[in-house]
């Protein structure tokens, strides 16, 4: 059986390589993994990669060098080891809800939110894919398990905290937006003033991961609600 120390994680949604290796990203966005440690990625289409020390890739000719004049040969990458049921709409949301809250002022609540998010979805999971077609799935369910467990007792801190001190703020959003005439009337406002802030948190979600993705959009909607909007 595989286990935890065998890996180094590319990222949150179930990607890694061996240990020993480097997580790089493709031309495509991929995940690929360099079999040397510390290793420069190099971005052409062939997915190769150099040794740490020797950052000019050269796939033409196979080789990597440095500014000395020195080379060695050229490495390549191969696809990045991933849990074959994971899926990004749970980080996607995640950072939604947190991008959305963090710019309105409920940080509490966003953090209790997404905390308690995570460990519902990351406790069912690890139970339901446990019988994974891979060591690998095991082994992701089984940190899954492990997050679960962590993101629980931080939810608990978390909404005891934002029962104190966020209802009263989100109270106020919700009484300030029972008038629909009046929601029209200050999203549309927030719209020609602050377009320009929301077309950029559309830009920087096209181009991001999952979580930065959903934080983008959260972020984007939350301008059009933002009262006192200091942009």
């Amino acid at each position: 059986l595989v286990a935890a120390s065998d890996y180094i994680w590319c990222d949150e949604e179930g990607h890694a390589c061996k240990k020993g290796s480097t997580c790089c990203k493709t031309p495509s966005n991929d995940w690929a993994c360099c079999p040397i440690e510390d290793a420069v990625c190099c971005g052409d289409e062939g997915n190769h990669c150099c040794p740490k020390g020797y950052p000019i890739c050269d796939a033409e000719h196979g080789i990597c060098s440095n500014h000395l004049g020195s080379y060695v040969g050229i490495s390549t990458k191969k696809p990045a080891f991933k849990a074959s049921t994971q899926s990004g709409l749970h980080s996607l949301v995640i950072g939604f809800i947190r991008g959305f809250g963090l710019e309105l002022g409920f940080e509490e609540i966003s953090e209790c939110s997404t905390e308690s998010l995570s460990s519902l979805y990351e406790l069912w999971y690890s139970i339901a894919h446990f019988s994974g077609v891979t060591d690998f799935d095991k082994l992701i369910s089984i940190e899954k398990l492990g997050k679960a467990l962590i993101h629980l007792s931080r939810s608990m801190f978390m909404c005891e905290a934002a029962s104190k001190q966020g209802l009263s703020k989100l109270e106020e959003f919700i009484e300030r937006h029972k008038d629909p005439e009046k929601v029209i009337e200050e999203v549309v406002s927030n719209y020609i003033k602050r377009g320009n802030y929301i077309t950029r948190e559309l830009e920087q979600a096209s181009i991001s991961n999952s979580f930065d993705k959903g934080r983008h959009y959260g972020k984007a909607v939350a301008i059009l609600f933002k009262e006192n909007n200091p942009y």
